[in-house]
């Protein structure tokens, strides 16, 4: 018998498939979400489904097998309606699709997700192969695993040469190619492999200009492959691995404290407003929403310390703190706020980039929501300079901001609870403050601007934190009305 490529691919159910065929043209299986139910089927192609379920002594069933199955019955059975129905029962999650060599796994697909596809071509041609640009390939503990963000799918590698030929396909190439260079198993290993990889959307064929479906495609052009993996991640059904509060740090890290520990230094006191008069006499929302608008020109004169105090007051200030429950391994000390927070968890830090404020020097400075108080992080002018010119910059402005709030995540106030969403609604909680400051600058009159980004090397600059432990996630300018 001949060393066939197909003999190589190997499917296994996940668990028991539950076939029946009630008719002589349909097979049922009984998965666990769901029951599917397959017509309009020739006998050949019955008889491989039916096969699925029984398998082998060892679980797994070649493709090879498979398509001899379908064929004994019916030499003329629709091959390709049988890889269509394999592919139905693997995007959901009841097959996993292997490549296996001398009793060994090579590498094995699984699906993400239902909306997954399963592109698997069984007829020969000369193909040149790529990698996929949202093809992500990391380490999961032992494992090397590359997933298609676009494809929904996973693959899991057990061969060090198979990582290799992946590298390798970073230029259109094809399986002569790799052969023997980076590959020192058989051809029809290799070949079952770059198949796999195929369905899973690891890889791709390239056309004549070396360009994969991808490339072509504009919604997929106009994306960022970060953008989508952050998107995947912190959504149910588009990952293989937990998203929400898993709290999977709980035994192995304390939480980190509601409130940041105090930089040191001398303590400047804010004003703070007389919340019942803001209870009479404040803009309605309503009015706010209506009004609020995005300003990047101030007057001439410096923000008022009042407004600067009020502001910080009305949107960050700390109403209490609740503390950790010590007999709960789940709990941790959460602070209550006029603001929302994912989990009560208030990752974000306030730091102000003062450049013109009444009673306050040119500087960075921290905001302890709890004492409303500023704290000095950093006066030194190429630092500061960098922060207020980077919102300038972003915002088109004419002028520099008298202030730019930046606002900082404490990212392990998040991922010590959530797993795969944690950095998401870091982003929500942007968005959050944001609204919650142009509604406060509307009301009070003043003149506001969230921005889409901002200098994370002065902040690590100026505040000796590196990127990973705290950094920028918004800013947020603020200064008088130009009238």
């Amino acid at each position: 018998m001949t060393d066939s490529w197909q003999d190589h691919l190997v499917i296994r159910p996940q668990y028991p498939l539950g076939a029946s065929a009630r008719s002589d043209d349909t097979v049922t299986f009984a998965l666990k979400r769901s029951t599917v139910t397959m017509k309009r089927l020739d006998v050949g192609v019955r008889a491989a489904l039916l096969a699925l379920d029984t398998g082998s002594a060892t679980g797994w069933i070649s493709i090879g097998d498979l398509v001899r199955a379908a064929r004994g019955p019916y030499s003329e059975a629709d091959i390709d309606r049988l890889v269509l129905e394999v592919g139905r029962l693997y995007a959901r999650g009841a097959l996993a699709v292997a490549v296996h060599d001398a009793g060994q796994i090579v590498c094995e697909l699984v699906s993400n997700s239902s909306l997954g596809g399963f592109g698997l071509e069984l007829h020969d041609s000369a193909t040149r192969y790529r990698l996929s640009r949202f093809a992500i390939i990391r380490r999961m503990d032992r494992e090397l695993w590359a997933e298609s963000l676009v494809a929904s799918a996973c693959l899991r590698i057990h061969s060090a040469e198979l990582g290799a030929v992946i590298t390798a396909l970073h230029e259109p190439a094809e399986e002569t190619d790799v052969v023997g260079s980076v590959w020192p198993k058989a051809a029809s290993v290799l070949r079952a492999c770059l198949r796999l990889m195929a369905a899973g959307g690891i890889i791709a064929p390239v056309d004549e200009d070396g360009l994969l479906p991808e490339d072509r495609e504009p919604a997929l052009a106009t994306r960022d492959p970060h953008d989508v993996l952050l998107h995947n991640h912190s959504r149910r059904g588009l990952s293989p691995l937990p998203v929400g509060a898993t709290f999977r740090h709980a035994s192995v890290v304390p939480p980190l404290p509601a409130l940041r520990p105090p930089w040191p230094g001398e303590r400047i006191p804010l004003p703070r407003p007389d919340p019942h008069r803001l209870a009479r006499t404040d803009m309605p929302v309503s009015v706010a929403m209506e009004r609020r608008t995005s300003s990047r020109e101030w007057a001439d004169q410096p923000l008022n310390v009042e407004d600067l105090g009020e502001l910080l007051y009305r949107v960050f200030r700390v109403r209490h703190l609740v503390a950790r429950d010590p007999a709960d391994p789940h709990s941790y000390e959460v602070s209550m706020r006029p603001l929302p927070s994912a989990g009560a968890a208030h990752d974000l830090e306030v730091y102000v980039a003062a450049g013109r404020v009444t009673q306050v020097g040119r500087g960075l400075f921290h905001f302890d929501p709890l004492q409303h108080t500023l704290t000095e992080v950093t006066t030194d002018p190429q630092t500061l300079s960098m922060i207020l010119g980077s919102a300038q910059h972003s915002a088109a402005a004419t002028a520099e901001p008298p202030v730019v709030l930046v606002l900082a995540s404490r990212f392990a106030r998040l991922s010590w609870k959530y797993e795969g969403m944690a950095y998401a609604a870091t982003l929500k909680n942007v968005g959050v403050a944001y609204n919650a400051l142009y509604l406060a600058t509307t009301a009070m009159g003043l003149a506001g601007c969230a921005l889409g980004t901002g200098d994370a090397i002065a902040f690590a600059t100026a505040t000796g934190i590196k990127p990973y432990v705290e950094s920028p996630v918004g800013e947020f300018m603020i200064g008088p009305v130009r009238i």
